[in-house]
């Protein structure tokens, strides 16, 4: 907003209203206590006690009143806030923000649950609006934006969404409150909104959104979320019966809704009656009332709102109070359970995840919550004795009160009614008649209250305050000051706030302009005088001034304030004198020094005349003399004993802590060159700093400082020296910043100008490693660093030794930074020869040891930054097991968690770079330290040769290969590569070409006299080749069990059609087929003098080109992406093709080629009319085999029987003559039926007649030979006893102490893993499963598979090759669990998909696998039979190629569009999965699993 100017030359008052009404005077009664309760604008049950005044109360015994005033909170962590700044007593906080909350330390107690979130928010996304592509699953978020209120339980829902689905670094978040989510909808700049109440409601109403998923969704996934009623500690324990009362009324609202079909109390029936009037029963209409619409009518909604409203009141989850009274939730009081609560553990789950996502810094009080309470500090702030540490977070004791059977627990509301209100509806039945009373005799029942110009109690409308997203601007000038030069910009301004009601997140600030006397909101050389936020009394506040003018400012956040219940209003008052008297002596300015008219206040006073002590404010300019000492501090609390008494765990009482939004600076002025000398004590919340600044901003005329070092946290009662060095006028500064909520003690720090003789000399390296400062006197480093004398670097020539980076001493951890996402120290290096000089390298002088992290998220990184902003980053990647560690840069090991990075590495620069050192908020709670950086940094050249690079330990090179890089003759680090073996010298080549080609010449002549003969004995060992060749395809048809070939096409009825419809027969099948594949070549530019280490295979076209072909699998990968225009893949390890640039860049160094396509043949397209005149069309399968799948056939499909029904088959597929034509038969079947479910017809299982097969001969059985490869690989498992029935599962127990089923118990117990089973399980019986027909079926599945892996490779037929692919693409065991109607089925016939997979779609319409036996052992899946036990499949699986699964997929997606062959399976991540390492397996092809061993087992 533009700023206006105010010229009267009177002294003028100026009331900054930004309300309806001027602010009243205070109400003042006796034993009046107004209550401040926040709550959520969407549809609850308890919200119409706002509206009806149900909350107010009388305390007769202290003859106190309580009148609660309702506040709407966009969302929870902004009541957090105003919890903490004592704006709120009592408020609505989602599952997380109360997580944070606790564990940012601000002391508030859980009293209720108020409900689980159910339906009520979630993600909603927009609809499919050609070319826009809907998101139909979480996959479809990358690359999308999504709107949601940090902080919140959806934030929180977001995160684990992103982390499950491997989104990190994909997706966009933005932090909008709910209103600024409907503008960036309505706007179009967001794909996605995570929210709820009206938010949600406009989405799915106004914008046509749809849900994609819901936080009953996210809830089943692991990580559910519900609202509690939390108040701060100090008012609940000071105000016990008010709360007694709040709670009781709290739960008879919700117990009142629960019971709405009238079980209990036909009343409820009425109470909750959407379409009633205001006379009536219902509280739906001061429920609506209480929301506040501002298109309704208080007292008097629409009944289209009344109905809306009772419709939403369905999507929540409220809990009766007798079960939160429950240890499962909050339990009856603090010290009555003997474990963690459920509401406990919710807490502490959520804020571990925060904590893991970088969102919190520590885990605070909740640290401590455990089952064993000894030596736990228990909140100094609380009476109750618990036998597990930080219990008392949750009290349930005010619920169990308000439940408990008395005559006169609470009176009810001011009324004070008297008689028995034990029953959970006589308190309502109460409440009610005396609201039918008149107002009147309602007025009459008050007791001793008197309201000073206020109006009456009974009377409850909507307050009102000021507008959100202002930002307004008053220029306040001196009389006559119109132009800066006039003497009388000389005169002083003074501006006095007598009323201050601000809401966290809206500022008040006010600046000075005292060098040029502009006051512009744009203007650089304007200096804060005071930024004030918060609900202030006017004795509280001190007199603001400025010479020749001052500038005001009103800025508010999104949020819109407002209130039920209050009619004080928000905003503020302020008068000013244009022409104000100059202070005369030190009388005026509280003892201190008045400097031309001005008072001159110490660094712990504030305000005109040195009289404001609570905390700081604005800036203070200081000439801070040689030998002087200057003592600041945070606030009046902040003492030097109060700091380093403070406990970091402790919880800090309000009346000791420091305000929240500050933003102080103390700007000090030295002789040039002399360095100030900070002795600092410091007691921060991690989200608060204190920055030591070179320069200062107030001196500086719009120059910013520049960071040595930032504070937070506790330096554990122990000062700490700094030597702040002065910029080149003797500048440096202190500047302290906090935010809306979590606050500590504060800091102490005594200020001295110290002469630089004092010091040592700049620019010298600190001798002992990892300090750093002007001094060396920090031991870790700071925000700009020197480099220290290189470890390792003797034998490098000087000029090429940059010297050494150590991030932090011995035994230090490594610094969190949060603050500095660009780097929080930094390391220049200026002027490089970057016409010698194209690297640098850093040469590891022990480890590179950093907290591990997922490669696309943010967290501790070493980077390299050039002048233009390119960056290389080196980190400690996630990992599970070393084939995860896969770039350029890592030596290929995983080591605790994280992939270890090779001893040197190199970064590419320009002429003026900087080595950044980032590290995120914690450690993830752990306790090892990490070792940091530790390394020499070295300049490199580029390699020295006229002829291109050569091997740096060529003949002629005088290099030599140390940690895999070069360094040239004398000790310059070079860039020649150190790949392959050194070539041979010109004249070594000479001599062996004579010494090969004379004897080779030699023997052809002799050769060729065996020629003749060579050629007939070839002739012969070609037929007997030929013989044995069909004998073993003889055995491997008589070695294959129940094996038949489809000699016709075969197309099932469904056994459900559309009604009065039957199965459509047909002659012919038109299908849309690839005549001819496309031949694509990819290949990408070699340089030229290594073309000769490329076989003449590999080269592309002409050698002068220099194009090398990628091998087939990474071609094949390049055409996928290519096809689907993802924009590029990594077909090798550590390097990125951009197919759409054509430029592969190797990730480790930057260094990029190019790379071409070239369609040697293009694909025809084209129709095929299949013949099915002679195709068996099916009459109808028995009803016997009702439910049961059946199968389409191809002509020459091969197809393993494992059951049979008269002349019915039961099989599985193991070869498709044609895929592409099964699947069309498949439609073609499914037609008629209601869907493809009901008709349950498939591909590649299922039953069949018999008459449409045959025995296959041994020609027939060529292809899939080809593929199974050694026919004894079909063999029983040596370990099986001998099989009786090949057709017929058979189950053989294993004894207690056979060392098969110790193996087998052991891999399953290991595997139940909490948090996800936390029962006691105790093995019954475990039976090996022999069905040899159906392992047949599985090896056939596990070896064609392998076969298409590796047949792309040049060695794809070594035994070697073959064993690694095996272990890659198989899974030994996975876990199903099942129970005892199926589990004979599975044994018998395989996972069929139809009795298989009904319990999840999640990932896809396949059969479910886990990884964990505690995914599985839940009773959802191994469902307890009659007995109690419980049955759990172990099962060796073929999970080949996968991918992420899609909701109710019937297939996975397509791994290769140019071949259309799909993926094996699909995957579903859970917390902290990769994909290299899922929790979740779903197999589409019954063939691909074995269920080897049953295990009867029983949990308690």
């Amino acid at each position: 907003m533009k700023a206006f100017l105010v010229t009267s030359k009177l002294t003028l008052l100026l009331q900054l209203l930004w309300h309806s009404a001027s602010i009243p005077a205070p109400v003042t009664a006796l034993g009046l206590i107004k209550v401040r309760y926040g709550y959520f604008p969407e549809a609850r049950p308890i919200h119409a006690a706002c509206a009806r005044g149900f909350f107010d109360f009388y305390d007769a015994p202290t003859e106190t009143t309580y009148m609660v005033a309702c506040y709407p909170q966009t969302s929870g962590g902004y009541a957090a806030s105003r919890l903490d700044n004592s704006q709120l007593h009592i408020a609505n906080l989602g599952s997380t923000p109360a997580a944070m909350a606790i564990a940012r330390g601000i002391d508030i107690q859980v009293l209720y649950v108020s409900h689980y979130m159910g339906e009520s928010q979630g993600i909603y996304v927009r609809p499919s609006n050609p070319p826009y592509k809907a998101i139909q699953t979480p996959f479809d978020l990358e690359g999308r934006t999504i709107a949601v209120p940090f902080g919140s339980t959806m934030h929180y829902q977001v995160l684990f969404l992103v982390d499950l689905f491997g989104l990190a670094g994909s997706v966009k978040l933005l932090d909008l409150s709910p209103t600024q989510i409907i503008e960036a909808w309505n706007a179009n700049e967001i794909d996605a909104g995570a929210c709820w109440g009206l938010a949600r409601d406009h989405l799915l109403t106004n914008g046509k959104a749809e849900t994609l998923l819901t936080a009953a969704d996210l809830a089943n996934w692991g990580r559910p979320t519900f609202v509690v009623v939390a108040a701060t500690r100090q008012f609940a324990s000071k105000h016990t019966n008010f709360i007694n009362h709040f709670v009781a009324i709290l739960s008879r609202l919700n117990d009142s809704f629960i019971d709405r079909l009238g079980g209990s109390d036909i009343q409820n029936v009425l109470r909750w009656e959407g379409q009633q009037t205001l006379a009536g029963s219902s509280y739906m209409p001061s429920l609506v009332d209480a929301l506040m619409f501002p298109q309704e009518t208080p007292r008097n909604p629409s009944r289209s709102s009344l109905i809306k409203q009772r419709n939403f009141l369905e999507l929540f989850h409220q809990l009766p109070a007798g079960l939160q009274l429950s240890c499962n939730y909050l339990g009856p009081m603090p010290g009555a359970c003997t474990k963690p609560t459920l509401v406990h553990e919710t807490l502490k789950d959520t804020a571990n995840f925060l904590l893991g996502q970088k969102v919190i810094a520590t885990l605070g009080r909740l640290e401590q919550l455990s089952d064993d309470a000894n030596g736990c500090q228990q909140n100094p702030n609380s009476s109750s004795v618990t036998p597990f540490c930080a219990s008392d977070i949750v009290d349930g004791s005010f619920l169990a009160a308000a439940q408990r059977v008395c005559s006169n627990c609470y009176p009810v509301g001011l009324y004070a009614a008297g008689g028995s209100t034990t029953g959970n509806d006589n308190l309502l039945s109460e409440l009610e008649r005396l609201d039918a009373q008149s107002l009147k005799s309602r007025s009459l029942r008050l007791r001793k209250v008197r309201l000073d110009g206020g109006p009456k109690a009974t009377q409850r409308l909507p307050g009102k305050s000021y507008s959100d997203n202002l930002n307004c601007w008053w220029e306040i000038r001196a009389v006559d000051c119109n132009d800066p030069d006039q003497q009388a910009c000389n005169r002083l301004v003074d501006i006095e706030l007598t009323s201050l009601r601000l809401w966290s997140g809206d500022f008040i600030r006010i600046y000075s302009d005292p060098i040029f006397k502009r006051c512009q909101p744009d203007s650089t050389s304007n200096v804060l005088v005071a930024q004030l936020s918060g609900f202030q009394e006017r004795s509280s506040l001190p007199n603001f001034r400025g010479r020749g003018c001052l500038l005001f400012q009103f800025q508010t956040d999104g949020n819109a304030e407002k209130s039920y219940g209050d009619n004080l209003g928000d905003g503020f008052t302020a008068i000013f004198d244009r022409s104000a008297s100059p202070c005369r002596d030190a009388s005026h300015c509280n003892g201190n020094a008045c400097l031309d008219g001005m008072c001159s206040c110490p660094g712990t006073l504030f305000g005109a005349a040195c009289t404001h002590d609570r905390y700081c404010l604005g800036t203070t300019q200081k000439a801070l003399k040689p030998g002087e000492v200057f003592t600041i501090r945070s606030s009046l609390s902040s003492t030097l004993a109060s700091i380093q008494s403070a406990d970091p765990n402790g919880i800090v009482k309000p009346t000791e802590a420091y305000r929240n939004d500050l933003d102080c600076s103390w700007d000090l002025s030295v002789p040039p060159g002399h360095v100030v000398k900070a002795t600092v004590s410091h007691d921060l919340e991690l989200h608060d700093f204190l920055y030591l600044q070179t320069g200062a901003l107030s001196y500086g005329q719009g120059r910013s400082p520049q960071s040595y070092t930032v504070l937070t946290g506790t330096n554990k009662g122990d000062s700490a020296d700094y030597y702040l060095p002065s910029d080149a006028n003797g500048y440096a500064s202190l500047h302290f910043k906090t935010d809306s909520r979590g606050r500590r003690r504060g800091f102490y720090a005594k200020l001295q100008a110290i002469d630089p003789s004092g010091v040592q000399p700049e620019g010298t390296p600190c001798p002992i490693p990892g300090y750093s400062g002007r001094n060396c006197e920090v031991p870790h480093c700071v925000a700009n660093n020197d480099f220290q004398s290189p470890k390792q670097s003797s034998d490098i020539v000087a000029s090429h030794v940059l010297g050494r980076v150590v991030s932090q001493a011995d035994g230090m951890p490594v610094r969190a930074a949060p603050w500095a996402p660009d780097g929080g120290c930094l390391w220049n290096i200026q002027d490089i020869p970057t016409e010698e000089v194209v690297a640098i390298r850093f040469v590891f002088n022990s480890p590179l040891d950093l907290e591990p992290r997922p490669a696309f998220a943010t967290g501790d990184s070493l980077v390299l930054k050039t002048s233009t902003g390119k960056e290389t980053m080196f980190f400690m990647e996630s990992c599970e097991r070393n084939d995860t560690c896969s770039f350029p840069w890592q030596t290929g090991s995983c080591t605790r968690g994280g992939c270890e990075v090779q001893e040197a590495v190199e970064a590419k620069v320009d002429k003026s770079s900087t080595i950044r050192f980032v590290t995120d908020r914690n450690d993830g709670g752990l306790e090892y330290r990490y070792a940091g950086l530790d390394f020499d940094a070295l300049l490199v050249e580029e390699c020295p040769t006229q002829a291109g690079m050569k091997h740096c330990e060529a003949a002629n090179s005088n290099g030599r290969c140390f940690h895999g890089l070069c360094y040239c003759a004398g000790g310059v680090p070079c860039a020649c590569p150190c790949e392959g073996e050194p070539p041979s010298t010109v004249a070594a080549k000479v001599g062996l070409t004579v010494g090969i080609v004379v004897p080779l010449f030699m023997m052809l002549v002799g050769g060729f006299l065996f020629y003749r003969r060579r050629k007939i004995l070839a002739s012969r060992e070609q037929k007997r080749i030929i013989a044995e060749k069909e004998a073993e395809l003889e055995a491997f048809r008589d070695s294959i069990v129940g094996m038949r070939v489809a000699v016709r096409e075969y197309v099932p009825v469904p056994m459900k059609t559309k009604k009065g419809r039957a199965l459509s027969k047909t002659k012919s099948l038109r299908l849309s087929v690839t005549k001819e594949p496309p031949k694509i070549v990819w290949c990408w530019e070699e340089t030229t003098h290594l073309m000769g280490s490329h076989t003449p295979s590999r080269i592309f076209g002409d050698p002068k080109d220099c194009w090398i072909r990628y091998d087939k699998k990474c071609s094949a990968m390049l055409e996928d992406a290519y096809q689907n225009k993802s924009g590029g893949c990594r077909p090798l390890k550590g390097y990125f093709v951009d197919t759409n640039a054509m430029i592969q860049t190797k990730e480790a160094t930057g260094f990029q080629r190019k790379v071409q396509r070239v369609v040697c043949r293009k694909s025809v397209e084209g129709t095929k009319d299949l013949d099915l005149s002679e195709a068996n069309f099916s009459d109808g399968m028995p009803t016997e085999l009702a439910g049961e799948p059946q199968v389409v056939l191809v002509k020459d499909d091969l197809i393993q029987i494992s059951k049979r029904h008269g002349d019915w088959a039961f099989g599985t597929k193991l070869y498709h003559a044609d895929e592409a034509v099964a699947r069309e038969l498949v439609k073609l079947a499914c037609k008629d039926a209601p869907s493809t479910d009901d008709a349950n017809i498939l591909a590649d299982t299922g039953w069949f007649q018999e008459d449409a097969t045959a025995v296959p001969t041994g020609d027939q059985l060529t292809a899939l030979q080809a593929k199974v490869g050694d026919t004894n690989a079909l063999d029983a498992p040596s370990h099986w006893i001998p099989v009786t029935d090949p057709t017929v599962a058979e189950r053989h127990p294993l004894s207690v102490g056979d060392t098969e089923r110790d193996v087998v118990v052991s891999a399953f117990l290991k595997s139940l893993k909490p948090p996800q089973f936390k029962k006691k399980v105790r093995v019954s019986t475990v039976e090996r499963v022999q069905n040899l027909a159906m392992w047949q079926s599985f090896v056939v599945k596990r070896q064609t598979i392998c076969w298409r892996e590796t047949e792309m490779l040049d060695d794809g037929s070594s035994k070697d090759v073959q064993k690694r692919a095996l272990e890659r693409i198989e899974r030994r065991w996975l876990w199903h669990g099942t129970n005892a109607e199926v589990m004979d089925k599975i044994m018998q016939q395989g996972f069929n998909r139809s009795f298989c997979g009904k319990n999840a779609t999640m990932h896809g319409k396949g059969v479910y696998f886990a990884r964990d036996a505690s995914y599985s052992a839940s009773e959802v899946y191994a469902v307890p039979d009659k007995h109690g036990y419980q049955y759990m499949l172990a099962c060796r699986v073929v999970v080949g190629e996968y991918c992420k699964g899609v909701m109710d997929a019937l297939t996975p997606s397509v791994r290769d569009s140019a071949t259309n062959i799909l993926y094996d399976c699909t995957v579903g991540l859970l917390p902290n999965d990769t994909m290299a390492n899922p929790s979740i397996y779903v197999t589409y092809h019954d063939a691909q699993a074995y269920p080897e061993y049953l295990i009867r087992f029983r949990s308690h």
